[in-house]
C-alpha cells in the first residue's frame, strides 16, 4: 500500500510543498516552500537559479473547517550572477506587495456584493477593514455611461472627518 500526503492537494495551491501544519486554538499555520527553478533577472534578463536567501512571509488564506488559515512561506530572494542584483522568486497565488492569497482577495470582493459592511466582511475573514477595502485596487471596471435619471441624497455621518456625506443613486434601476 503506497502512502500519500494528501496535505498539499487539501491547502489547494498548485505546485507547492507543504513542510508543516501547527494548529492552534483558532488557526491553522501551514508552513509552505515552492520548488526551485529558473528565474529570470528584471533587470539584465539573465537566468539564474542562484539563491541568496530565505525570508519568511505570513500570508493570510481563505478559513478552513472553521479556523482562520496562515500560510507561512519560506520566500527565496535570487542572486543574479550578471550584475548582482538581489530579487524575490514569483509567487503565482500572491500578488506583488499583498500577504493575502488571490483567493482570500477574490472572496472579498466577492463578499462586498453582499449587502454588508466592510466591518463585517473583514471580521469575518480575519483582516482589517483597510485590507479589506484594499482589495478593489486590484480591480479593474470602467462606467458605461451615466443614468438617465440620477438621485442625490445626503446623510449624516462622520467618515473623513467631513459630518454630512453624499450619496448618488440610479432610481430607474430595479
Amino acid at each position: 500500500m503506497l502512502y500519500q500526503d494528501n496535505t498539499a492537494k487539501l491547502v489547494g495551491l498548485k505546485d507547492v510543498i507543504v513542510k508543516q501544519v501547527d494548529e492552534e486554538k483558532n488557526r491553522h499555520s501551514i508552513t509552505i516552500e515552492l520548488p526551485r527553478k529558473v528565474h529570470e533577472c528584471p533587470q539584465c534578463g539573465c537566468q539564474t537559479r542562484a539563491i541568496h536567501d530565505y525570508r519568511m512571509l505570513n500570508i493570510r488564506d481563505l478559513n478552513a473547517f472553521g479556523k482562520q488559515t496562515i500560510l507561512r512561506l519560506r520566500k527565496r530572494r535570487y542572486r543574479c550572477p550578471d550584475c548582482g542584483k538581489r530579487f524575490y522568486g514569483e509567487i503565482p497565488f500572491l500578488p506583488k506587495y499583498y500577504k493575502v492569497t488571490n483567493r482570500l482577495a477574490a472572496n472579498l470582493i466577492n463578499m462586498f456584493r453582499e449587502s454588508r459592511t466592510a466591518t463585517q466582511i473583514a471580521r469575518e475573514n480575519g483582516v482589517s477593514v483597510t485590507s479589506a477595502l484594499r482589495q478593489f485596487s486590484i480591480v479593474k471596471f470602467t462606467f458605461k455611461c451615466l443614468p438617465e435619471v440620477l438621485s442625490m441624497d445626503e446623510f449624516r455621518g462622520y467618515a473623513g472627518g467631513e459630518r454630512f456625506q453624499t450619496i448618488l443613486t440610479d432610481p430607474a434601476e430595479p
